[in-house]
């Protein structure tokens, strides 16, 4: 199929080549810093609201931690060098990263 006749614009508007009935992942044409750093990709929904992982269950899992693993989560993070800076790689996040480190306050 020629990728002209493929966006999302034309799926989910105007319905050609054909009518979408699930979200359709796409990789973004721009891509900035953070999308990169996170290797972003979206989804683009269809007329369903229903969630993702509600959809799609035996592929997409939510994972919901108790409050009682968050220290250790934060901890795994931290030494997996996942943090406000890694993940937002500009000027809010190296201003995030160094407040939560430096003890400053806002």
């Amino acid at each position: 199929m020629d990728e002209n006749n493929f966006s999302y614009t034309g799926i989910y508007w105007k319905r050609k080549p054909f009518k979408a009935t699930a979200p359709i992942a796409i990789e973004p044409i721009f891509k900035n810093d953070r999308i990169n750093a996170q290797r972003g990709t979206f989804t683009v929904s269809h007329d369903l609201v229903e969630p993702i992982e509600d959809r799609f269950s035996s592929i997409i899992k939510k994972v919901i931690l108790p409050s009682d693993a968050i220290d250790a989560a934060s901890e795994f993070l931290e030494i997996a060098n996942i943090n406000e800076y890694s993940v937002f790689p500009d000027m809010t996040g190296v201003a995030d990263y160094l407040y939560r480190n430096s003890g400053l306050i806002r």
